[in-house]
């Protein structure tokens, strides 16, 4: 087991260095973060852009600033007020990524992994309880669709699993706030608030919280339910077909008993998979959802640096989005490997 998690952890190493690579590639070449610097005031003269460039390293080759940015430099960073002068409370060397320095934001001064570090934990808090629905449903819808196979239910669910999986995002969450909030507002009925994690002005209580992450993670949950429940389906028929099937009904164990143990543990393993390849874009937030609820997570948080050119925040959360496929990956093999004996790992069969 370690060897084959120490065979992949330095698997992912030249990975990640290449990914880092593009990347770095796209965001220098998709905008100007110096523009957005020189937005604001009076247009400044060609020796003020030149030193601009010169305290953002943008003066730099390609290739330079990319070994800047991993392993740091001692140039310092970008003046924050306009005096002409590098501020006291940013100047200094930058370590690099390679020891946890991701750069300062261009737009806030923060460091770039303290904005993220802001904004993950409120995605999470709509990313989790949405896939403990979406898998929840996707797991008994499919199950009783399987159940029922070709009957006027298995008609019904799977109609309705192919409709709204191919619903964009925005039209569901458009027709939720139709339906939960503005509908019943004006029906005279409670409703659920549309923006925002709390109300502005009221205690920041878990009820409030949880009224305002009704529509965005119901929204998400429908999606990711639709897409699951078909696999769920499937791997249930394949599985009540198998040839261990049939010997655990001829020994005369309990129906119960062999869907729970037999049938369903095994036709969750295509499931496992494909949530294991999904979980790592949670950490990236649902940027469609967020911007449509203004939910402020990681997703609202890459809309505004993309507008904004801010590439060191960008960078941070592309970064972390690859480092999480790596992670959730080799996380995924391990509980396959639990719930199917039979699949072995490297470092285990010998």
């Amino acid at each position: 087991m370690l060897k084959y998690i120490a065979g992949r952890i330095i698997q992912a190493i030249p990975l990640l260095f290449i990914i880092s690579v593009i990347l770095f590639a796209i965001m220098n070449s998709i905008g100007d973060p110096l523009a957005i610097q020189l937005s604001q005031g009076r247009p400044p003269t060609g020796e003020e852009r030149l030193r601009m460039r010169r305290r953002m390293g943008l003066d730099q080759p390609i290739y330079l600033q990319y070994i800047y940015w991993m392993i740091g430099n001692d140039w310092t960073y970008i003046d924050a007020d306009g005096d002409g002068d590098t501020d006291e409370n940013i100047r200094g060397p930058r370590k690099g990524v390679l020891r946890a320095d991701l750069g300062r934001s261009l737009i806030t001064k923060q460091f770039a992994q303290v904005r993220i570090m802001e904004r993950l934990p409120n995605t999470l808090i709509l990313m989790i309880p949405m896939y403990i629905l979406a898998i929840t449903m996707a797991l008994v819808l499919g199950a009783i669709s399987a159940l029922r196979q070709y009957s006027a239910l298995d008609n019904l669910l799977t109609t309705a699993a192919f409709v709204f999986y191919s619903m964009p995002i925005f039209f569901i969450s458009l027709g939720m706030i139709f339906i939960f909030a503005i509908g019943l507002r004006n029906w005279g009925l409670p409703h659920t608030p549309i923006a925002g994690m709390f109300e502005p002005g009221e205690p920041k209580t878990l009820t409030n919280l949880i009224r305002h992450l009704i529509l965005p993670a119901s929204s998400l949950a429908i999606i990711y339910a639709a897409a699951y429940m078909r696999y769920v389906r499937s791997s249930i028929l394949e599985a009540m077909n198998a040839d261990y099937v049939r010997t655990a009904y001829a020994k005369g164990l309990a129906k119960r008993r062999i869907f729970a143990i037999h049938i369903l543990k095994n036709a969750a393993l295509p499931l496992v998979t494909i949530v294991g390849l999904d979980l790592p874009f949670v950490l990236g937030g649902a940027v469609i959802t967020e911007s449509i609820f203004a939910w402020p997570g990681m997703g609202l948080l890459f809309i505004e640096s993309l507008t904004r050119s801010d590439y060191p925040v960008l960078m941070g959360i592309l970064m972390l989005i690859a480092v999480a496929v790596v992670v959730l990956q080799l996380l995924t093999d391990l509980v396959y490997s639990l719930l199917d004996p039979r699949v072995a790992l490297m470092g285990q069969t010998g």
